[in-house]
Order: structure tokens, then sequence, then C-alpha cells
């Protein structure tokens, strides 16, 4: 295929490169079999799932959709710079998140 399909094309330089932050999600193991998550470095964003890749899977969309409506609506959400030590029995993920 020697056509260009704009349409189904991707920039290949925008100027500026994607807005990225840094998710810090503390997981712990709950009674019942699954898995708790909270973004250490905002707060308010908590989510219960059946297993870590369940719990990270409707974590990430969550924080990425708050940064999204800050960046929006021009406003700057600041996420903690010194977020709390993880409780006990709470595991550590660091994931850099693109909008």
């Amino acid at each position: 295929m020697s056509q260009s399909n704009s349409k189904h094309s991707l920039p290949i330089d925008s100027g500026e490169p994607p807005p990225s932050f840094g998710c810090l999600i503390y997981l712990r193991h709950i009674d019942n079999g699954g898995v708790h998550a909270r973004i250490a470095n905002l707060s308010g964003v908590e989510v219960s799932a059946p297993d870590e890749r369940a719990a990270l899977s409707k974590i990430v969309p969550m924080f990425r959709q708050k940064m999204a409506e800050a960046a929006e609506n021009g406003t700057s959400l600041q996420l903690d710079p010194e977020p709390p030590p993880p409780d006990a029995g709470e595991i550590r993920r660091f994931l850099p998140v693109h909008l």
C-alpha cells in the first residue's frame, strides 16, 4: 500500500510531548481475597478489585481522567510531592501516566 490514509495516521511531531505524570499507587490484599488500591500522591482516588491487575486497570484511568480534566479546565491539580509512606502491608507501585 503506497497510498497514505491520513485518517489513520499519527502525527510525526506535534511540537510538544504529551504531558506525563507520576502515579504512585499503594496496594494491599484485603480479607475477601481481593486487592485495595489507592493513589498516594492524589487523595481521594481508591478502588477495590479481585486482583492487582484489575485494580491497576481501574485506578489508572481514574488518575488520567482527573489530570486531563484539570488540564482542560486550565487548573493546576497538585500531586503531593511528599506522599505519606505506605501503611503496613501495602505494596508500592509507580506508574508514569501520559495524557
